[in-house]
């Protein structure tokens, strides 16, 4: 069992009790009121949430390395299948209409189980009686419905840069229910800040007061926590969880999303900004060039939140030993501009007569680095917050701090400064959307980008290619 389940779950107990939960109906109120009659069923019912988020119908790949990544163009056509093809921005599509109504479905009913927990956290709040849990399992709870319903959202409806004026989907906010009206854009959005405002107020006093030992990279995804006054499990890990800094970089990211960018670069020089007085560390660096090439092919040290999955590597094996199903990256070597950058050489390799990335593939010597990580899938990562202050300084005219900030990354990926020239907006954007596609590989992000700032991904892609359709039944179980 990996750590991360271990420190939230403390013990396999926990989890049988926590998947049995999960399965019930929302009817059965006799159940949920057992479960929530305790501390420890507060813990398994938050912990069921992270598990299913990690699913392979999710984050452990379609929101990571599969489906997602398709439709941002991350890979070259296989033996079997064709990417550079509008049917994957078609809708209904015999390609997209399996991807988007599990989606869609297990997405909100996360989402309903969060609203059950949130219900019970306040109905039942003189169960808790350890310091910090309610502010946390609360704090998280409306953290990772803001989560979930922006990814949603970034799916489900087009992106704010396009000035939408209809209603897309709903805003699951009480449990139980069956049924919302749709919601604008903006109503969403403004629900997804109004959850991460108040999830930022409520995790805040464990995770920065008096300091933020726990966020160093080795506590937060490591957790060498042997030294450490901490005992208990449920506090460990923070970042397999919404965390303080992981709400405040989803601020980030929600705000530049909407066009406001002076807010999302305050937000990410928050998380740029953290320090650990006790370890005299800042908390989330970008890793260096040794510790890419000893294996470190997630680089952790960057990774503000994630999800753990045991069978990572289990579940991608398929997608780089079958020439039927290898997911080969596009455009390589030419996706690279400078022939150093140690993403290159060290986190692609060679499979068969094609070249892969390999951040799910073990590595053939020194494997204890890799090892450490392999559950790992990284949701949130420090450069984002580089690539949205450069943003907000390129719009606001400040064009050489602007490629400043990309060249903090790009140097840290052992590239030559200075090599990046912006003469437009146009330009900006195109050198944006090449930093994602090198940075974020199977992490999903690329496809958000290339929609963020409404660039087709595929020439031939739909005009309205960006906005999946809603199921043909809307009703969340």
């Amino acid at each position: 069992m990996k750590k991360y389940i271990v420190s939230i779950c403390l013990g396999m107990v926990f989890l049988s009790s926590c998947s049995n939960w999960l399965d019930v109906q929302p009817k059965t109120t006799v159940e949920e009121e057992k479960v929530f009659s305790r501390e420890l069923g507060f813990k398994e019912a938050l912990t069921g949430v992270y598990i299913k988020m990690a699913s392979t119908d999710l984050y452990a790949r379609n929101l990571s390395y599969g489906f997602i990544d398709i439709l941002g163009q991350r890979y070259q056509a296989s033996d079997a299948l064709t990417y550079q093809n509008e049917l994957w921005y078609t809708f209904p599509s015999t390609k997209t209409e399996s991807y988007t109504k599990t989606i869609w479905e297990k997405m909100y009913n996360i989402i309903a189980n969060v609203n059950n927990l949130l219900y019970y956290c306040d109905e039942n709040k003189q169960v808790f009686t350890t310091g910090h849990y309610y502010e946390i399992i609360k704090g998280e709870a409306l953290g990772l419905r803001a989560f979930l319903h922006f990814d949603l959202l970034r799916l489900w409806a087009p992106a704010p840069v396009t000035n939408p004026s209809g209603n897309y989907m709903p805003y699951f906010e009480n449990y139980p229910s069956t049924y919302e009206p749709d919601k604008s854009v903006q109503e969403i959005l403004s629900l997804v800040e109004r959850d991460l405002l108040q999830a930022k107020n409520l995790v805040a006093p464990f995770d920065t007061l008096p300091d933020k030992s726990m966020l160093v990279a080795e506590k937060r995804i490591k957790n060498n926590w042997v030294s450490s006054s901490v005992t208990d499990l449920f506090f460990l890990y923070r970042g397999f969880r919404m965390n303080y800094y992981a709400v405040i970089a989803q601020l980030a990211r929600v705000y530049n999303y909407m066009g406001e960018y002076e807010k999302a670069a305050h937000c990410a020089q928050e998380v740029l900004d953290a320090y650990a007085e006790e370890y005299a560390a800042v908390c989330f660096q970008l890793s260096k060039k040794e510790e890419v090439q000893n294996n470190d092919r997630k680089r952790y040290k960057e990774v503000i939140f994630a999800l753990s999955n045991e069978l990572n590597l289990d579940n991608y094996e398929p997608y780089y030993t079958t020439s039927s199903d290898r997911l080969v990256l596009a455009g390589y070597p030419g996706i690279f501009d400078d022939e150093a950058d140690v993403r290159k050489e060290y986190l692609t390799e060679t499979s068969g007569a094609d070249r892969i990335c390999n951040k799910y593939i073990l590595p053939t010597n020194n494997t204890l680095e890799y090892t450490q990580t392999e559950d790992l899938i990284p949701l949130i990562r420090v450069s984002e917050m580089y690539f949205i202050q450069a943003e907000y300084l390129y719009r606001k005219g400040e064009t050489q701090a602007a490629i400043e900030q990309l060249d903090q990354v790009r140097v840290a990926r052992d590239c030559t400064k200075g090599r990046l020239t912006v003469s437009s907006l146009d330009d900006f954007k195109k050198i944006l959307i090449d930093e994602a596609r090198r940075e974020f590989m199977q992490e999903g992000q690329l496809y958000y980008y290339f929609k963020r700032l409404n660039i087709k991904p595929l020439e031939s892609m739909p005009d309205d290619g960006f906005v999946f359709p809603l199921p043909d039944n809307e009703v969340i179980n």
